[in-house]
């Protein structure tokens, strides 16, 4: 009997909790535009039974997707859609809709972690040791030239004049480097190399002379050449900045600095002086006029200058040491004035026979050396090279 009393008595107690608690609150929407239709069904092409003003609010029944079914008067009922009202609490003020769920895209597959980092390429080396060689070529020096005019006897005007040249002349270029990379990009280089072309030396000399008008002879001319030899040897020593960019195995480099040349040089070439002898035959007295070939000299002179070099280099790297490098570069000597010396000695006529053996003194090719203009000897040349390094 106690039993019952009390299984009674707890039911009353939830009962009465239920009944506290009451329904949950009702879900109502609020209209948020001028005017909203109410349709029979959840779809826009369905029959509007009511209009509603913007701000009135209904009560929902339920909701079907996109749709609420709302509460209407004389216990009808109505569809309105989700994009024309809003969901409103007890005070009025609308609902926050909740955060949607993250919806992973179809494609996509379960979350992968991150790849890891991809390992840094070998780094490109500090040192090289280099040693080249290839082609080297100076550059056109000249032309120095002699030039005379002058009148004697009969010879109202005589013009003499001689242009020697030095073309330039390729040879073989050697040399060998050091380079130190304080980073990556930027290092430092001492290099040296040597060029010694053997150069050929032309001379080309025009002779033009005009009798005077009483022995009716008018004027003429002649003109010859010839080939003689010169030699140039330069050693250079440079120090540059040296730029190294790209990756991998293939870099290229540019090259700038200081260069200082050591140089020798030595020619011979020709001169051409014009002379005129009288000569008697009989009671007659003929004047004769021809040119002489006066050996020309520029004794072994050497010097020491400052100038510059750039240049551009690509190297690939065989292996870990071994790297082959080509480069090309312009070598900057300035320019040296030197002088030529002329032989005294009996010379022979170039263009008649009538002057044989004649007497060239000490006098006269210091007149000749006088009037010619001296050589303008440049030890600038530029070099292509091909070569290997040590690397490390």
């Amino acid at each position: 009997m106690k039993k019952a009393a009390c299984f009674a008595l707890l039911s009353l107690v939830i009962v009465s909790a239920v009944a506290a608690a009451g329904p949950g609150p009702a879900l109502r929407v609020k209209v948020t535009v001028l005017v909203a239709n109410v349709r029979s069904a959840p779809s826009s092409e369905a029959p509007v039974i009511l209009t509603a003003e913007s701000g009135r609010i209904f009560d929902v029944i339920e909701k079907a997707g996109a749709w609420y079914l709302v509460a209407l008067p004389e216990n009808k009922k109505g569809y309105l859609s989700a994009t024309i009202v809003v969901e409103i609490d007890e005070s009025g003020k609308p609902v926050p809709p909740p955060p949607p769920a993250p919806t992973p895209s179809p494609s996509q597959g379960p979350a992968e972690a991150p790849a890891p980092p991809a390992p840094p390429g070998k780094p490109l080396p500090r040192v090289e040791f280099g040693l080249f060689g290839g082609f080297g070529s100076s550059l056109k020096m000249g032309p120095s030239n002699y030039t005379g005019n002058w009148q004697y006897g009969l010879l109202v005007d005589v013009s003499e004049s001689t242009d020697i040249t030095v073309p330039g002349k390729g040879g073989l270029f050697y040399g060998g480097s050091f380079t130190y990379f304080v980073s990556p990009n930027f290092g430092i280089q001492v290099s040296a190399g040597s060029l010694s072309p053997a150069i050929a030396t032309t001379s080309a000399f025009a002779f033009n002379w005009t009798w005077d008008p009483s022995v009716n002879l008018g004027g003429f001319g002649r003109d010859a050449s010839w080939t003689g030899a010169s030699s140039l040897s330069t050693s250079v020593f440079s120090l540059d900045a040296v730029g190294r960019f790209g990756e991998g195995p293939l870099t290229y480099a540019v090259f700038a600095g200081l260069s200082l040349f050591r140089c020798s040089f030595q020619a011979s070439g020709t001169v051409g002086y014009g002379v005129s002898l009288e000569t008697q035959v009989g009671d007659a007295v003929y004047q004769n006029v021809d040119a002489l070939p006066i050996p020309a000299e520029i004794p072994l002179t050497s010097w020491t200058s400052v100038g510059f070099n750039l240049g551009l280099g690509v190297s690939y790297q065989l292996s870990s040491f071994l790297a082959l490098s080509v480069e090309a570069r312009y070598y900057d000597g300035g320019v040296r004035n030197l002088n030529w010396t002329f032989t005294p000695g009996s010379y022979d006529g170039l263009f008649f026979d009538t002057i044989k053996k004649l007497a060239i003194t000490a006098e006269d090719t210091s007149y000749i050396a006088a009037y010619t203009v001296p050589l303008p000897v440049n030890p600038s040349f530029v070099q292509i090279s091909a070569g290997l390094k040590i690397t490390f």
